[in-house]
C-alpha cells in the first residue's frame, strides 16, 4: 500500500523522488538532481490549500516520451501533507 500522507514537506519531497525512481521516470532537467529541482519549484503550502506542479518527462521506463509528471500536494487542517502523483 502506498502512503500518501506525510508529516513534513521534506518527507513528501523524498516520496516524490522515490516514486520517480520506482517508475524509472527521468525528468527533463537543466541542472541538479530531481530533489533539487522539485524543492526549487515548491513553495510552502498553507493549511487548507493545494499546490499543483508538472514536470516534463524525458523517459518513462527507459523509453522516450512527451508525457508530464504531475504532482499535487495538499496541506490538511491537521498539518499533514497529502500527496498525489501521476504521469500523463
Amino acid at each position: 500500500m502506498v502512503n500518501n500522507y506525510f508529516e513534513t514537506l521534506g518527507a513528501t519531497v523524498d516520496e516524490i523522488v522515490t516514486r520517480l525512481a520506482a517508475d524509472n521516470i527521468i525528468l527533463e532537467t537543466y541542472q541538479g538532481t530531481p530533489t533539487q529541482i522539485i524543492l526549487a519549484d515548491l513553495s510552502p503550502v498553507d493549511y487548507g490549500y493545494t499546490i499543483h506542479r508538472s514536470y516534463s518527462i524525458v523517459s518513462l521506463n527507459g523509453k522516450p516520451t512527451r508525457k508530464f509528471f504531475h504532482v499535487s500536494i495538499s496541506r490538511l487542517s491537521s498539518g499533514r501533507y497529502e500527496l498525489t502523483t501521476y504521469a500523463l
